[in-house]
């Protein structure tokens, strides 16, 4: 569970980095 959390995590502060 805490990889696919991780992976959610990354996926959404990326998101946020790159408009």
């Amino acid at each position: 569970m805490n990889l696919v959390i991780k992976v959610v995590c990354g996926g959404f502060g990326i998101a946020l980095l790159t408009p």
